[in-house]
């Protein structure tokens, strides 16, 4: 993650990083931090499937229904 870090202050507005950011917080279960990383995708791209369909997966792991 440091490497991501890095690369995130340099670009914070990079989709790929947000992507992978929400996708190893996943991983880790943390899934508030994953919701809050694709939150911020999100914004940048709202016609993105692929990240509805992750929100709504970090939705359901939270039962924020």
């Amino acid at each position: 993650m440091e490497d991501f870090d890095e690369v995130d202050v340099l670009e914070p507005n990079n989709v790929i990083i947000l992507q992978s950011y929400g996708a190893i917080k996943m991983m880790l279960h943390d899934y508030q931090g994953a919701l809050e990383d694709l939150d911020k995708v999100d914004v940048l791209e709202p016609n993105n499937a692929f990240i509805l369909q992750r929100h709504g997966e970090m939705k359901i792991m939270l039962k924020d229904y």
